[in-house]
């Protein structure tokens, strides 16, 4: 039978959707159409979205950088779509891509599976900014989760917490983790650099946290280096920070770095460090695994999942400057931590074990 999915992907996990494109076994049956090229020209399958010309069944993917924008887009689009490709199954990465594809008006024709991706599902706000923005987000949050027909964790402790909010969505969820390619990740290795550094990469708002790892890492002997990969609302005054605590020849604000480049700057580096107030299961700590480099993360239920004292990073007291400080150097001074024992966590997210609980995913939706 024909398969027919409208797939969107946003944001900072853009390649999770490369890996389904890559290994799953309806990649024959898959076009990926975008609004930005630029990083998406290693997929065979490949439009643009403002240039949509699609007559056969095939299942669809929708990527764009601006939420908001594609939302509003996709909704005045959503009809068209979803008659003129025969659409059977909807998967949205982020509650505004869900949105317009819940309507209590009409019965849906169509599947609607939702990627949850650690947003927060207990009612209260989950983003920040004006009155309105917060709770538009949380609204159209708490429906993306509560409407859709299967919502899918990457954190088997969110979908614990939801069930237990909502046990009468406890049928309606599932847990199937975010993934990395750790073939492609073995090829960048440690190299010789004369000090050591240490590597955040992601994006630079409040929930992130970065504040703290700059107020600790200026506290470390001064031949330590940080390098901050990303870009976000709060770069003005983390860099104020950081001139201001006296870090500005030591911390190096790169803004978004190709993957490449970003991966090898990890492999020859102490650690990733992380300080997020919440994640769901972020990639960028699965990626420093896989390159066999160990994490530093708060004491969260995100990292507590995966990062193992002793083995694969170390755990410090959320907010705390002195805790993280001293995990950065105890990190440093535990060589042993690199390598193997990083992957073989690391292997448990490999896409080529992810992919195929997707599949089956999908499988139970086209049959």
């Amino acid at each position: 039978m024909a398969r027919n999915v409208y797939l969107h992907k946003l944001g900072g996990i853009e390649s999770f959707l490369k890996e389904v494109f890559r290994y799953s076994v309806f990649k024959n049956d898959m076009i990926l159409a975008h609004n930005d090229a630029e990083g998406y020209s290693d997929c065979d399958s490949s439009i643009r979205v403002n240039q949509i010309s699609i007559s056969s069944e095939r299942l669809l993917s929708f990527i764009s950088k601006q939420g908001i924008r594609a939302m509003l887009t996709f909704t005045k689009k959503k009809k068209e779509i979803i008659q003129n490709y025969n659409v059977r199954l909807v998967m949205a990465n982020t509650p505004s891509m869900a949105f317009p594809f819940i309507d209590n008006k009409v019965t849906r024709d169509y599947s609607l599976l939702f990627f949850s991706h650690g947003e927060t599902i207990n009612g209260e706000p989950v983003s920040e900014g004006s009155f309105f923005k917060s709770h538009y987000h949380t609204n159209i949050n708490r429906k993306a989760h509560l409407q859709s027909d299967k919502t899918v964790f990457v954190s088997k402790y969110e979908m614990e917490r939801f069930k237990s909010i909502h046990p009468g969505r406890s049928d309606y969820v599932q847990y199937i983790p975010t993934m990395i390619d750790c073939q492609k990740l073995s090829r960048f290795k440690k190299n010789q650099s004369t000090n050591p550094w240490f590597v955040y990469a992601g994006r630079l708002n409040r929930v992130k946290n970065v504040e703290l790892i700059i107020s600790a890492f200026t506290k470390l002997p001064p031949n330590y280096e940080l390098y901050i990969v990303g870009d976000g609302p709060d770069r003005k005054m983390l860099e104020m920070v950081s001139r201001k605590l006296g870090g500005e020849n030591r911390i190096v604000f790169t803004g978004f770095l190709k993957h490449e480049h970003l991966f090898e700057l990890i492999a020859s580096s102490v650690a990733v460090v992380l300080a997020s107030k919440r994640e769901g299961k972020p990639m960028i700590a699965l990626e420093s695994l896989g390159l066999g480099v160990p994490v530093i993360a708060p004491k969260i239920p995100a990292f507590e999942e995966f990062i193992v004292a002793d083995q694969n990073g170390v755990l410090f007291e959320p907010d705390s400057v002195d805790s993280l400080k001293e995990s950065m150097i105890e990190l440093d001074n535990k060589s042993h931590l690199r390598g193997l024992s990083c992957l073989e966590t690391a292997l448990q997210f490999d896409s080529r074990c992810v992919v195929p609980k997707i599949d089956e995913l999908l499988e139970s939706k086209f049959v």
